[in-house]
């Protein structure tokens, strides 16, 4: 640690040492970048492998046939906002999951509807 009596007296000296220091910490901070945009690449990287497999998947099993009759599952969406108890939500999205099932002697497909309800934006709270 750095004290009083440990640092020079001479004004040059000073001036090296706070520049050295500046100088230092300017290293440090583009390392740190250089680090940061290293992980955003490798994140990157690692979601386009991970399409590259579901794509590879969708290839090799191929889309669910045609000819398979459908049951469509829908789970309700809440009535109600979870964080202010709103009532006035609409639909936002909605996701659809498809599985096979293997009924003896007969193959269906399944479909489970999970929808999805927010507040609209004149309804969000505002930061006073």
């Amino acid at each position: 640690m750095i004290t009083a009596d440990s640092l020079p007296d001479d004004v040059a000296t000073l001036k090296a040492l706070v520049l050295a220091g500046q100088a230092a910490q300017l290293a440090a901070e583009s390392k740190a970048r250089n680090l940061e945009a290293e992980v955003r690449a490798r994140t990157l990287l690692i979601e386009q492998m991970k399409f590259t497999i579901a794509r590879l998947k969708h290839e090799q099993y191929g889309p669910w046939p045609e000819h398979l009759p459908r049951e469509r599952i829908v789970y309700p969406a809440p009535a109600h906002c979870p964080c202010c108890g709103g009532d006035r939500l609409r639909k936002i999205s909605e996701g659809l999951t498809e599985t096979l099932e293997l009924v003896p002697r007969r193959g269906a497909r399944a479909g489970a509807v999970r929808r999805a309800r927010g507040r609209s934006d004149e309804m969000a709270p505002t930061a006073d």
